[in-house]
């Protein structure tokens, strides 16, 4: 593995109910940068994650993470390979029924032995790092969409991980909530030296904080490098997704066995 890279995926091949999601994808995550996934609806992002995290398993090829390899890890291998990843879920994800600083504190009580003094510390901290201190005896209900996300981005992060993962974290996130969000994640990647693996469809947002990005579609990589080789792409898959523009190789339909005209003359015939 090379020394450079935190992670390493290597010829993966992964299908769902028949459907290819990822066919021969090889990719690198380097160490302490900002590496986003991006790509059209239905293209595999999240489940990426999700093989990285172990959440799926691959048909075929490997995922190795800090010279460790998916494919030959034990229970309690994994488990300790989870303690050190950090994932912002799309949805935030929190625990109904605990309030936010129960929520925060959970990984803690999970992966650590500290004591409650030690524990509601660093809850506090992580907590007014992200601006919500004064809300850790709120529940989820109380919250806005925006406090959730920073309430699950301190959750994320409370374990101080070496490889921290986001699940589209500015989707439906106002202005403010959004600028903040972008500086959060360039600040614990700049002062903790994070490994950081974004998943967005906020073009505009991940062209300023990336370091490296991989497009992805119909399960590979269809163009790579950084912001400024993005934006000067001449790739049309590439301008059509980071422009909108409707026409281009991404079609709107849907892939029906049946074509349109034929299928409605049968069923008139019918």
């Amino acid at each position: 593995m090379n020394d450079n890279n935190y992670i390493e995926i290597r010829n993966l091949n992964f299908s769902r109910d028949g459907r290819n999601i990822y066919n021969n994808l090889s990719m690198d995550i380097p160490k302490n940068k900002i590496t986003a996934v991006m790509g059209p609806s239905g293209s595999g992002k999240t489940t990426l994650l999700r093989l990285i995290g172990k959440q799926l398993d691959p048909d075929s090829g490997t995922i190795t993470i800090n010279n460790t390899s998916l494919n030959q890890i034990s229970r309690k291998e994994l488990f300790l390979l989870r303690s050190k990843m950090g994932v912002l879920f799309q949805s935030a994800s929190l625990f109904h029924d605990l309030n936010v600083a129960e929520n925060v504190a959970f990984p803690l009580r999970v992966h650590t032995n500290l004591s409650d003094s030690m524990i509601n510390d660093l809850v506090s901290m992580k907590l007014e790092a992200v601006g919500l201190r004064g809300a850790k005896d709120l529940v989820p209900s109380e919250l806005s969409g925006g406090m959730a996300r920073r309430v699950a981005l301190a959750r994320a992060i409370i374990l101080d991980p070496s490889l921290l993962m986001y699940d589209e974290p500015f989707v439906g996130q106002d202005p403010i909530i959004l600028g903040i969000l972008k500086s959060l994640i360039q600040k614990i990647n700049l002062i903790k030296q994070t490994t950081s693996l974004i998943v967005s469809h906020n073009i505009a947002e991940v062209l300023s904080i990336a370091d490296m990005i991989y497009i992805i579609s119909n399960g590979e990589i269809v163009a790579q490098g950084s912001a400024d080789a993005i934006k000067n792409s001449k790739s049309d898959f590439v301008l059509q997704f980071i422009n909108g523009y409707t026409d281009g190789p991404v079609a709107f339909n849907f892939p029906a066995e049946q074509d349109y005209t034929a299928e409605l003359l049968g069923n008139t015939n019918a």
